[in-house]
């Protein structure tokens, strides 16, 4: 049994999000995971809308 499959069904009692789990491990297993390296945009526009945010008032 998969590490993240152990993980999810400790924190899921429910059958139906223990089926959850089930599915998103197979997902996973059958996919490729992209890492990248750096501040990711989504950080970068939030912090900037944070700093504008904080200016305005």
């Amino acid at each position: 049994m998969c590490l993240c499959l152990t993980i999810c069904s400790s924190l899921a009692p429910s059958p139906t999000k223990l089926a959850l789990c089930y599915i998103l491990d197979r997902l996973m297993h059958h996919c490729h995971l992209l890492e990248f390296d750096g501040r990711s945009y989504r950080l970068k526009e939030a912090a900037e809308a944070l700093a504008r945010k904080t200016q305005s008032t």
